[in-house]
């Protein structure tokens, strides 16, 4: 689930009007953020994939 997010968000980027740089940010601990932005101007957007299997009923 994390690949397609991160690989849809970086085909987005490349015709989106507003520019960022794409980022992935891990610790030495093992804790880190899943897709960080950075636009142009400097500001960091952090997202975290999150995603679960439904049970068919």
């Amino acid at each position: 689930m994390e690949n397609f997010v991160t690989m849809e968000l970086a085909r987005r980027l490349t015709w989106a009007e507003q520019r960022a740089r794409l980022f992935h940010y891990r610790t030495k601990d093992k804790v880190g953020v899943d897709v960080v932005l950075e636009t142009p101007d400097g500001r960091v957007i952090g997202i975290e994939v999150k995603g679960r299997r439904h049970r068919a009923v």
